[in-house]
């Protein structure tokens, strides 16, 4: 589970392959309210990730699906589709 309105936070999709040299980056997303977009991600070994660099980029509480997609070998395509859980989190426990 990641958090509404958390920066810094990473999202990674595995792809089981090597990515060097991948382009057209992307995370792909639908929030829980139906409405899409996408994050530029970058390569990181066999994963395609992000980092949440804006309170807005999880800025719903709810079932997301996310899925990676880029460029590699000639290939154009996605990753598989996972589900990610955004939570309220608790600013203090007093």
């Amino acid at each position: 589970m990641v958090f509404k309105g958390v920066t810094g936070q990473v999202i990674r999709m595995a792809t089981g392959v090597t990515l060097t040299g991948a382009t057209d980056i992307t995370i792909q997303y639908r929030k829980h309210s139906g409405a899409t977009g996408f994050w530029e991600a970058v390569v990181s070994g066999e994963y395609i990730q992000y980092t949440t660099t804006a309170e807005t980029d999880l800025d719903e509480v709810g079932s997301w699906t996310i899925q990676g997609d880029c460029t590699h070998d000639g290939w154009t395509g996605p990753t598989a589709a996972v589900l990610l859980e955004v939570g309220t989190r608790l600013k203090s426990l007093s």
